[in-house]
């Protein structure tokens, strides 16, 4: 039993590292010393003197676009970035990744993801990185790093500066009297995967309080719990109310299992061992939002939980769910007679399915890719000279 414990601790904290577009690091504090926790609602946000680490927007906002767009902040949103997401006159779609992971290739598998879902959906999209860049940090030593997102209210100031950001695209969209622009939170999305989760649960929140609009939808996929005794846990992060629709996607035992929004799903899926399938399970939630977000699968749940759920390809003939049914991902709508309830999707015997659905994007290498989030003047200067080369994404496993 000890050495189960043992074991799950340690999978979950690789878990944590590399199955959800991670690998971690640093340090960071308000005013530039680490303090106790202190609730949001001790103090306006606004006034949140944050001094710590960057945080990235990677965004497609064309489809002529050969790679990211990357905005880099530590302050205040980059006006160019806001002009760039207002201009195309489409809405937007937000993604927090796992509390580790950078984003490593302007044009590796997860910006092939991202030009993939911004076809599908309509929307101009953003993945945000938020990690500690300093002291590369690995394996248990992770523990110090979930803990200072907490303690040190960095949660709160990633969730700030993507509120600001689409504010910023806002205002730029009323004051220039378009007509095809992000005028409403309406035309808004936010999901997160693993923390991710709670960073997103925190940005509609801060949306909703500085506006009173909603944002279409919250995709919370498994929603990371805090390790017992090792650190402070996020509280209120992911609530019914946060978004006009809050679905949470549940996978694995490292994530939280207790519902938290207008309609949770829970996914059942076997590994092929012992570490594949706790390592797995967790990484199913964000590799659901690969899938449903580019189209690739539409997915649908059954409220029975003996129920198997159906996957169905991008190609073939999409149906209505029926009322004891629900379609899991971002694209899903909330129907008044299913919210509040538990939904399962099983992939008992139809794993080999799911994985040739994501084809190129089912191996692990999209969440590998490797990064130096602080490049030095000489090495920026190098990569501006070289830009028309395709650097390989390199494997860490």
């Amino acid at each position: 039993m000890i050495i189960y414990l043992y074991t799950a601790v340690f999978v979950l904290l690789l878990t944590e590292c590399n199955a959800g577009m991670f690998q971690l690091c640093g340090q960071n504090s308000i005013n530039g010393r680490s303090e106790k926790r202190r609730s949001f609602k001790e103090y306006n946000v606004d006034d949140l003197n944050y001094v710590g680490d960057h945080v990235t927007f990677a965004c497609v906002v064309s489809m002529l676009q050969s790679g990211f767009y990357i905005g880099r902040t530590n302050g205040s949103v980059p006006e160019n970035l806001i002009e760039k997401l207002d201009i195309s006159g489409r809405g937007l779609s937000l993604f927090f990744h796992g509390v580790g992971n950078f984003i490593s290739l302007k044009d590796g598998f997860l910006f092939q993801f991202a030009r993939e879902w911004f076809t599908a959906s309509g929307n101009n999209i953003c993945i945000v990185s938020y990690a500690y860049t300093t002291n590369p940090t690995v394996g248990l030593k992770i523990v110090p790093h979930l803990n200072k997102m907490v303690t040190t209210n960095r949660l709160e100031y990633v969730a700030k500066l993507a509120r600001d950001l689409v504010l910023g695209v806002r205002e730029k969209c009323v004051q220039s009297n378009r007509k095809s622009c992000l005028k409403s939170l309406s035309q808004v999305d936010v999901s997160g995967f693993s923390f991710g989760a709670h960073v997103a649960g925190r940005t509609c929140e801060f949306l909703y309080q500085k506006t009173g609009q909603r944002v279409r939808m919250l995709l919370a996929l498994d929603p990371s719990k805090t390790i017992p005794f090792f650190g402070t846990k996020p509280t209120n992060t992911i609530k019914r109310g946060h978004a006009s629709y809050v679905q949470v996607i549940h996978t694995s035992v490292f994530g939280i299992r207790e519902p938290l929004g207008d309609v949770d799903i829970y996914v059942k899926y076997k590994g092929e061992s012992f570490v594949d399938d706790l390592n797995d399970k967790h990484a199913m939630g964000a590799y659901f939002h690969v899938a449903t977000a580019t189209k690739r699968l539409y997915v649908i749940a059954d409220e029975k939980d003996s129920g198997n759920g159906t996957l169905i390809f991008a190609h073939g003939n999409v149906r209505k769910p029926k009322p004891s049914e629900c379609v899991v991902g971002v694209y899903g709508t909330l129907n008044p007679f299913i919210e509040g309830k538990k939904f399962v999707v099983s992939l008992k015997n139809r794993t080999d399915l799911f994985w040739s659905a994501l084809d190129k994007f089912s191996g692990h290498e999209i969440f590998f890719e490797e990064y130096n989030p602080k490049p030095s003047e000489e090495e920026d200067k190098r990569k501006e000279d070289n830009k028309g080369r395709k650097d390989s994404p390199k494997s860490t496993r």
